[in-house]
């Protein structure tokens, strides 16, 4: 017996008949890629302030920076150097290229966390833009894909966007039941 208070949990079948892949690279549905401009703001736990950023790779880059131990000044200034070009700029190749050029960086951690960090960005982006999320949403069941990435982000990105599709569609449909009760 369900009660208001309970969650509407859908868990949809991905229908792998029906593919969208997502690919910035060919122009393949970049609305919903990492490097799509969806400006959006996320807390950085280390200044206690949220920051303003225009992408979800934007801010994915910048977050990397944070798993480093910098060895020296030299090391900090650079850091910081690299910090502020990844807010200076918007083009996905030039944050990738960014983000490898990291010193001192703790891979290990970096893995450990980095799909957690990719889906809560990816989230928080599309919350924060209703329009893009219309498209995402518009996406129903289809298996989401990246072909063109061979390595680990060639499967975990489009499993965590559809992830979260589905959270944001289950969190739509609570907030239409709400509406609905209102109405009545």
């Amino acid at each position: 017996q369900k009660t208001l208070n309970q969650p509407t949990e859908i868990k949809p079948k991905i229908d792998s008949s029906k593919k969208i892949n997502i690919y910035a690279g060919t122009n393949e549905n970049t609305d919903l890629s990492n490097f799509a401009i969806r400006p959006f703001k996320s807390l950085d736990p280390s200044l206690e302030e949220e920051i303003d950023f225009k992408s979800v790779e934007q801010a994915f880059q910048y977050f990397k920076t944070q798993s480093t131990d910098p060895k020296s000044e030299k090391d900090v200034h650079e850091l910081g150097d690299i910090q502020n070009k990844i807010l200076a700029t918007t083009n996905g190749g030039i944050l990738r290229t960014l983000g490898k050029s990291i010193k001192n960086f703790d891979s290990k951690n970096w893995d450990n966390h980095s799909s957690k960090l990719m889906k809560t960005l990816l989230k928080q982006s599309f919350e924060q833009n209703p329009e893009a999320l219309n498209k995402l949403l518009a996406t129903g069941n289809a298996e989401l894909t990246h072909t063109q990435d061979k390595g680990k982000w060639g499967t975990e990105f489009p499993k965590l966007l559809m992830e979260v599709r589905q959270a944001l569609s289950n969190q739509n449909t609570q907030e239409q039941e709400v509406q609905n009760l209102k109405i009545l």
